[in-house]
């Protein structure tokens, strides 16, 4: 299952919790209360972070792996899911990695230098542009938002670089 999928069922989910949550009595008034205003955040939140990261794979195309897809489905709270985020962010910054020194060594001297100069405003680009979304008063959608941007970024830059290599 995608993480489009994972949208989709999300909604069912919480449609279907709200429909079988009691009616209010006076004596279960404000656990009902409590109970439903959590239901809400969760069914507002949890789809939201799901689309954030289904918009991060749409734009960026889907070169995660499926341990990372498999991670995400079965995440369900926000560390689970900044956690499956994070563990998918060092394969792909180890990817990028691997690409620039392969990329590099196919290089000219001076190729090597213009590689190495465009790699440092990339990075300073991706820390700035990413560290706009760790918004400290965005709760944990600013996180989440962070830590996708970051994965985002280092999975489009280690493809762009995989596509610069002369093909053997």
């Amino acid at each position: 299952m995608r993480v489009k999928d994972r949208v989709g069922q999300s909604l069912s989910h919480c449609v279907g919790l709200l429909k079988t949550m009691p009616s209010s009595s006076h004596e279960h008034v404000s656990s009902f209360k409590e109970r439903n205003s959590a239901m809400q955040r969760l069914c507002i939140r949890h789809p939201l972070l799901v689309a954030t990261l289904l918009a991060s794979a749409v734009t960026y195309g889907n070169e995660n792996s499926q341990s990372y897809e498999a991670c995400m489905q079965q995440a369900v709270s926000t560390v689970d899911m900044v956690t499956c985020i994070s563990n998918e962010y060092e394969r792909q910054d180890q990817r990028l990695n691997d690409n620039y020194q392969q990329l590099r060594s196919q290089l000219s001297s001076e190729r090597r230098d213009q590689l190495l100069t465009a790699q440092r405003a990339w990075i300073t680009y991706k820390e700035a542009n990413c560290g706009f979304y760790a918004d400290p008063e965005g709760g944990t959608m600013a996180r989440i938002n962070a830590n996708s941007c970051l994965l985002s970024e280092t999975t489009k830059r280690a493809d762009e670089l995989k596509n610069l290599m002369q093909p053997y």
